[in-house]
């Protein structure tokens, strides 16, 4: 399988890049996730799109981008989301990030329950040893758990959502 993966220089991505290779996509080679009409082809030459990468509702507009252009294809859209999303508080570093993921959340079960072909898997992520978190102090787990536990559910043909880790009782 051929693989696209935003935010691939670092964090999770960059563990599932060196796992999986494939297509890197990367603000830091010039591939803003915010301009996908820049490399979108590239990306759709390939069999599974990890929605990695954060930055506000990008992740929404891709996987809307994604699953119309294969929609009549046998593919997979994996999200990457979070457990904020579920929790009602707002990070003091970005008040927008529990929003913007529920949004992803949302988007993901209304189109995993239309007639298509294509696989929209949901992942939420709870904390992780990643830069985004570095500030955090809660325990966190591994970017090499993280990315086998995703690599499992693209396998795993039956799966459509599942969370890793929590974010626990974190209060601002």
């Amino acid at each position: 399988m051929k693989y696209s993966i935003t935010g691939y220089k670092s964090g999770l991505g960059k563990e599932l890049y060196k796992t999986l290779g494939g297509f890197g996509i990367d603000k830091v080679d010039g591939k803003d996730i915010t301009k996908p009409y820049e490399w979108i082809q590239d990306a759709l030459d390939t069999d599974v799109f990890i929605n990695n990468a954060y930055d506000g509702f990008s992740q929404v507009n891709l996987l809307e981008i994604f699953y119309k252009q294969w929609k009549h294809l046998n593919k997979t859209i994996v999200n990457i989301s979070s457990c904020a999303a579920d929790l009602d508080f707002l990070y003091q570093k970005n008040l927008l990030y529990p929003i913007h993921k529920k949004s992803l959340d949302n988007a993901c079960i209304r189109l995993q329950n239309t007639n298509s072909n294509v696989r929209v898997l949901n992942i939420k992520v709870g904390w992780m040893d990643t830069p985004m978190s570095s500030e955090f102090t809660e325990e966190k787990l591994s970017t090499e758990y993280v990315a086998s536990k995703i690599i499992e559910c693209v396998d795993d043909k039956n799966v459509k959502s599942i969370t890793i880790g929590d974010i626990g009782s974190w209060k601002s």
